[in-house]
């Protein structure tokens, strides 16, 4: 058994429409045993059976695009990811709504990383490790100037954002299916 958690980006937003019981049905359509979603921006919980992340995330791309119409990116990860993404938090204090792991689709160059801090200037303070990106937004979201698609232009990279209460329901989710 292969448990995967699904970060669709961009989904849900705009006319890039696909209801949680869409994507579950759509997962169970191919060929995965199990399939549950939480909230409705485009996060799943799937048992793959034996499927690798790389195979979860190209199939489930080409299936979104037939289905309904658009692009979405899926990035994968497994719970011992989450784990491992929760263990390397960066900060000691922080809101937890405004505390967003972007989670990427590649590891960023460091011409990439270069380009994004000198755009932001030190606005806002975040991270990057790895494949994931820490942001605290301790001043909100509305306002600020480091968005998804500046991330994705200055990094070089796809990502998708979930705050940091998401991702512990989300690493919750998969331990949970993982035992079942």
């Amino acid at each position: 058994m292969s448990v995967h958690v699904v970060l669709l980006s961009a989904i849900n937003t705009g006319r890039r429409k696909a209801t949680s019981a869409d994507l579950k049905t759509l997962c169970l359509h191919l060929g995965w045993t199990r399939a549950e979603t939480l909230l409705a921006s485009g996060n799943i919980i799937i048992d793959t059976g034996r499927q690798g992340a790389a195979k979860v995330s190209a199939r489930l791309e080409a299936a979104i695009e037939t289905e309904f119409g658009f692009e979405a990116r899926a990035i994968v990860r497994s719970g011992d990811d989450l784990d491992d993404v929760i263990a390397r938090l960066p900060y000691k204090t922080f809101t937890p709504k405004l505390m967003l792991v972007n989670f990427l689709d590649a590891v960023p160059t460091k011409a990439g990383i270069t380009a994004l801090d000198a755009f932001n200037a030190g606005r806002e303070e975040y991270v990057i490790d790895g494949r994931e990106m820490f942001i605290r937004y301790e001043n909100g979201v509305a306002e600020t100037k480091l968005t998804p698609p500046v991330i994705r232009r200055k990094l070089g990279v796809t990502g998708t954002a979930r705050n940091w209460n998401t991702v512990g329901k989300l690493r919750d989710r998969a331990r949970s299916m993982e035992a079942a």
